[in-house]
């Protein structure tokens, strides 16, 4: 079974059309999205597609966790944020909008996503789908940790 596996799409939809149309001239059979899948989105001029992005996501069928970003755009009441600095108080902003445009039912299965999905493997093990480490989905897991790091 071929996996494609991404991660942090961040509301990117012209980026996942262009990785699914690569993935799907190899015939992939399942889709694993490792969260972070629509918030916050590219930039202020608004070129990213939160709702769209998730629309691609569910029609493809992907396994989704829920990533750090996920958790907050679908928990947390912008309204009830302090900003303290310009960046912040446009994130605020961005979230506001996404928030809007994803609509409660999105949101609330942004919210309900698991934080780990294990998928059996045809060899009789699993895979683990995981945002960050299997304890915490903020701790990040990196490419440069040691062995006994990721253990």
């Amino acid at each position: 079974m071929l996996l494609l596996c991404v991660s942090d799409v961040h509301g990117n939809l012209d980026a996942l059309r262009a990785v699914l149309a690569t993935a799907e001239r190899r015939s992939f059979h399942k889709l694993l999205v490792g969260g972070d899948l629509v918030f916050p989105g590219l930039d202020d001029a608004g070129s990213a597609q939160p709702l769209e992005t998730w629309r691609r996501l569910t029609a493809a069928g992907a396994v989704m966790v829920q990533g750090v970003t996920d958790r907050a755009i679908a928990t947390l009441d912008p309204s009830k944020l302090a900003p303290k600095s310009e960046h912040e108080e446009k994130m605020v902003e961005r979230m506001k909008g996404v928030r809007a445009e994803l609509g409660d039912l999105v949101l609330e299965r942004l919210r309900r996503l698991p934080t780990q999905v294990r998928i059996p493997r045809e060899d009789g093990g699993e895979l683990l789908l995981v945002h960050g480490s299997p304890t915490d989905p903020s701790e990040a897991m990196t490419q440069d940790m040691s062995d006994e790091e990721l253990s």
